[in-house]
């Protein structure tokens, strides 16, 4: 039961934080915006695990080779958004395994 409830939690989070996301957009017309946050937070959810221990390799790829020039805080946010579902994911997983 709880494993259900964890698991329909999960969407409504992202949702909410893309919306969240995207309301941060200071210039709409970049071209393929919505395809660059999906893509931000996607890398932002990449790890590189060994044993017990995980590492968000994309966030850190991200701090050091990212410079966006427009929309830096909604492409932050997006990333941010990603390390917070790794994150959860590490917390719930075990639960739910």
């Amino acid at each position: 039961m709880l494993e259900n409830q964890v698991l329909l939690t999960i969407p409504i989070i992202l949702s909410v934080g893309l919306i969240w996301v995207y309301k941060q957009v200071d210039h709409p017309k970049e071209s393929n915006l919505p395809l660059k946050l999906v893509g931000l937070y996607i890398l932002g959810m990449i790890s590189y695990s060994y044993e017990y221990f995980a590492l968000p390799i994309g966030f850190i790829i991200y701090l050091f080779m990212a410079k966006p020039k427009i929309n830096k805080k909604a492409k932050k946010s997006a990333v941010l958004l990603g390390v917070v579902v790794f994150v959860i994911n590490l917390i719930v997983s075990p639960f739910v395994l």
